[in-house]
């Protein structure tokens, strides 16, 4: 008797290691092959770390040294410990400067400008969600007094935020520029040329590679 129940449970599980076998091949290949190729913050190495923050501020430090800025900085969106990199978790309530380049004699804010709840920057962020280039002058007295106080305790005069969003149009960071020895204005071109930088760093921060999404390329 047992040995007919034991063919029997052979038999279904033959039946189901053959139904579900390349099912669960697939998902954990897929699973494995996205985490090697884009290692999330909290399962990169030390090493892995360092190379992607010295990647990053090879790009800001370009970015400064082109255009004449005093400081180039990036935020992120977080929750307290991940960052938001999809548009997955909406509960990222924060905001941290997480990669900064400066001139000489000029304040690292990224120290200050961490952990702050996204409340309080509200109007600031959804102008950049929606024009994704947004301009701020110290000396203007309209703008919002939470951005002006900001402005005025970096020592900045004139700010320039830029919009990092992924292939799907979620802003996953902001690229800010600053001038801290005057009004500087930035020419058409010098925007075209930040608005790409800042696609690039949004595809390196998801992808741990420079790549700019073709809808995002072509956009004008």
């Amino acid at each position: 008797m047992w040995e007919g129940v034991y063919a029997i449970v052979r038999i279904i599980t033959a039946i189901i290691t053959g139904v579900l076998g390349p099912f669960i091949i697939w998902w954990l290949k897929e699973k494995y092959e996205d985490d090697e190729e884009t290692p999330s913050e909290e399962n990169r190495t030390v090493t892995e770390e360092v190379e992607f923050t010295k990647q990053i501020s090879g790009e800001l430090r370009s970015v400064r040294e082109e255009i004449g800025s005093d400081r180039v900085w990036v935020s992120q969106f977080h929750n307290g410990g991940k960052i938001l990199r999809s548009g997955a978790n909406t509960s990222m309530k924060k905001i941290s400067i997480t990669h900064e380049v400066t001139g000489r004699a000029i304040s690292k804010e990224k120290y200050k400008i961490n952990g702050i709840l996204v409340t309080f920057f509200s109007n600031m962020i959804k102008k950049v969600i929606d024009e994704e280039h947004v301009s701020y002058d110290c000396t203007n007295d309209e703008i919002d007094p939470e951005v002006q106080l900001l402005l005025r305790e970096r020592g900045t005069k004139h700010m320039d935020m830029f919009a990092m969003k992924n292939i799907d149009g979620v802003l996953i960071g902001i690229m800010g520029v600053d001038f801290t020895t005057g009004d500087e204005k930035l020419s058409k071109q010098e925007i075209q040329y930040l608005k790409v930088k800042a696609n690039l760093l949004a595809g390196y921060l998801v992808h741990g590679k420079f790549t700019i999404p073709e809808k995002d390329e072509n956009k004008q």
